[in-house]
């Protein structure tokens, strides 16, 4: 590798170490239900091997275990914190960036090589998404790691190699279940028409890397199916307390097809016909990612994430595939073989998160590897046919053109920054489309290239001076909005609970600072009622809302325990299995994190598991397994729906509608229907909740509770504490 080169793709992975790394502090410890889990992983071999959410072993995280595997062993050397929760997928994300480099050289050039790895290191969604605790990096890192080897298996006619990609894919189910799986087709497609054996050798290869992948795939959920039930956790978020219901219901069909199709949980724990959890998510799943269809990447819920360099992708694979003489020579050389398996992951995930009814704005980073790795391959392949003659040349200028407007229109909804992005963007567009297309009539009108050498070569004088600005224009017009939205996580921590990036990567509005920074989320002076603040904490939010600091709730803002919680539980902790339960694992988490205590999310992670029914419940009361519950107040639950209206702007001419990307100074968006607020109450009250409430007693706030912490989240002051002592054997 050249000097030049080296220092080039040094430069970028220090880009990307410092996106990924730089004040890695702002996100604290992550998101507390996947930082609970990995604490509970430390305290002991079967929390570890089952993905226990609890240290009990009430519930299983949602996931499989490998990427919790990897940050607990990480935890277990550095000591539990942020660092060791946070390092793994900063760490994998350069990795990604430094291999997929590797990738796109080998077949494509240096150059096409270090215009990927810069891609991806600037792709919004991926830095958002690697500077937390979500595991995706690390999937992603996998699935590079596979397609390195599927390259080489089809390079050597190897089949170890196809094994070995194979094995790596199943490994990747284990981190993230079927989002492995979209990579799958490309892989199969590219060693069919790519490798040089016989037909039905290939078959046979193909067959046998198939039979791997799955047997790796399914190696943990088979071991948890065959556990008995009362020896492990539930499985979180299944309706059927199975690894393969799991897998194939809420991380499967229940993302992609409509709620509607996908069946409800017909659970005495939930009452009868319950939504499953995966169908209340589809619910709400139109407010992070917007409506289905085939624009759906380019909305402004997802543009801003992943879609700056989609359109040159598809033109560079294009140009790309170009390059090599015959529209369909076989075998396939080695570039087109690459192109077919860029082009198939780009296809196959692009049409998921088009037509799929749920899933998260970071499940996008899976896009983000084939767009780079295309956009680097045809960023080259455009500029070879830019010093050629023939029409093709003429694709590079308008190819930065036209991804210049896309730019423009993706940075304008946002008032800050994108009243300084779109027109510097445009501006840069211009002056790149300009010079490339002047320089290359000025050198068509002194001498066209002779195609011996198809290199043109008779620039004029003043070209020498055009060519590296309009490159310069060109990088400007490319990466400037990608690099803004990406850079912002160093200033402004990135949601914990839904990464994303950018002024838009809030679920929740929030104030100017004055300095064109989003602050602190507070109302106007009396926003709400004081009757509806003194029902829930009192007189300190009700002075704050007179005053116009009364904080909206964040469902993503980490609070630790309680402290007087924490003493009054320990005081009186009698020897119960769970020091005490909660409704969902997002109450649970902070006592988890903080203290490693055994305590029993009774619906998992969102309230709606099917885990226990009433009558259960009350068999762990009765049999002295817990005593105290941390539930959600039913009469409290019903103001809930007012603090909707009023923070999400839930009622419209339409009828009931969900919040939206409506920071303050920003193009609002158009009003969305959906759910009834009654659906979202269904998250907080559940029959065992409404059991407990309504048969253990209330204890009084003073006992349990420090005055004044519930102003930092009203939300907080919906839960109740309950005793139900008095029904134990």
């Amino acid at each position: 590798m050249a000097t030049l080169e080296f220092m080039g793709l040094a430069a970028i992975a220090l880009v990307s170490a410092v996106l990924q790394g730089l004040r890695l502090e702002l996100q604290g410890i992550g998101n507390p239900y996947y930082a609970a889990t990995v604490r509970s992983m430390l305290e002991g071999w079967h929390p570890f091997f089952f993905a226990s959410f609890d240290p009990a072993g009430f519930v299983a995280v949602d996931k499989p275990p490998l990427g919790f595997w990897i940050q607990a062993v990480t935890a277990k050397l550095l000591g539990y914190g942020g660092l060791a929760l946070l390092l793994p997928q900063a760490l994998a994300t350069v990795g990604s960036v430094v291999l997929l480099w590797r990738l796109v050289r080998r077949p494509f050039g240096p150059a096409a090589g270090l215009m990927a790895a810069l891609a991806l290191a600037l792709t919004p969604i991926a830095v958002a998404t690697g500077r937390t605790n979500t595991i995706d990096p690390l999937l992603v890192l996998l699935l590079l790691g596979s397609a390195w080897a599927l390259l080489r298996a089809v390079e050597r006619d190897a089949s170890g190699w196809l094994l070995l990609s194979a094995l790596l894919i199943g490994l990747g189910f284990n981190v993230k279940m079927l989002q492995a799986y979209l990579v799958v087709p490309a892989w199969g497609f590219a060693y069919l028409v790519g490798n040089r054996t016989r037909l039905p050798r290939r078959v046979v290869h193909l067959a046998l890397a198939t039979g791997l992948l799955l047997a790796v795939s399914f190696s943990w959920a088979t071991v948890v199916q065959l556990t008995p039930p009362e020896a492990r956790p539930y499985v979180g978020s299944s309706s059927s307390n199975s690894p393969f219901d799991l897998a194939f219901g809420y991380n499967g069909l229940q993302r992609l097809l409509p709620a509607s199709l996908t069946g409800t949980s017909d659970s005495a724990a939930m009452g009868p016909a319950s939504p499953s959890p995966g169908a209340i998510l589809g619910a709400f799943g139109a407010v992070e990612t917007g409506e289905r269809g085939p624009l759906r990447l380019f909305n402004r819920a997802l543009a801003a994430q992943i879609a700056w360099l989609l359109p040159l992708a598809v033109v560079g694979l294009v140009a790309a595939w170009w390059q090599d003489p015959g529209l369909l020579r076989f075998p396939l050389s080695a570039r087109r073989t690459a192109l077919i398996f860029w082009g198939g992951w780009l296809l196959t995930g692009a049409s998921f998160f088009s037509v799929a009814n749920q899933f998260h704005r970071y499940y996008l980073v899976m896009l983000a590897p084939p767009i780079a790795a295309l956009a680097g391959a045809g960023l080259a392949s455009l500029w070879a046919d830019w010093r050629r003659p023939g029409l093709r040349g003429w694709l590079l200028p308008l190819a930065v053109a036209g991804s210049a407007a896309l730019a423009a229109a993706i940075a304008r909804p946002f008032a800050v920054p994108g009243n300084l992005i779109a027109p510097l963007v445009l501006g840069s567009g211009t002056v790149a489309t300009v010079g490339l297309a002047a320089v290359r009539l000025a050198a068509a009108r002194l001498a066209r290239p002779t195609a011996a050498t198809g290199d043109a070569t008779a620039f004029p004088g003043w070209a020498r001076a055009v060519v590296p600005a309009a490159v310069g224009a060109t990088a400007a017009a490319l990466l400037l909005g990608p690099a803004v939205w990406s850079g912002w996580a160093l200033q402004m921590p990135v949601s914990n609970v839904l990464p994303a990036a950018g002024p838009g990567g809030s679920l929740f509005p929030a104030t100017d600072t004055g300095l064109g920074l989003p602050g602190t989320a507070t109302l106007p002076p009396n926003a709400l009622p004081d009757a509806v603040w003194a029902g829930i904490d009192g007189g300190d939010t009700v002075l704050a809302n007179q005053a116009g600091g009364a904080p909206i709730p964040d469902f993503d803002t980490y609070v630790p325990p309680d402290p007087r919680l924490v003493a009054f539980l320990e005081a009186n902790h009698d020897g119960e299995r769970y020091v005490l339960a909660t409704a969902n694992a997002m109450s649970a988490a902070p006592l988890i994190i903080e203290h490693a205590a055994p305590v029993a999310a009774l619906g998992g992670f969102i309230g709606q598991d099917p885990i226990s029914s009433v009558g259960g419940v009350r068999e762990m009361v009765e049999g002295g397994e817990v005593r105290f519950f941390l539930v959600p107040d039913p009469g409290r639950v019903g103001l809930l729906t007012t603090m909707l209206g009023v923070f999400g702007n839930l009622t419209g001419e339409g009828g009931p509608r969900l919040p939206g990307f409506d920071p303050p100074g920003q193009v609002p968006l158009p009003p969305s229907t959906g759910p009834d607020p009654a659906e979202f109450l269904r998250l907080f009250l559940s029959e065992n909740v409404r059991w407990v409430a309504d048969a253990c007693e209330p204890v009084p706030a003073e006992r349990w509770q420090t005055p004044g912490r519930i102003a930092g989240n009203p939300l907080v002051g919906l839960e109740t504490l309950y005793d139900c002592r008095a029904l134990r054997r």
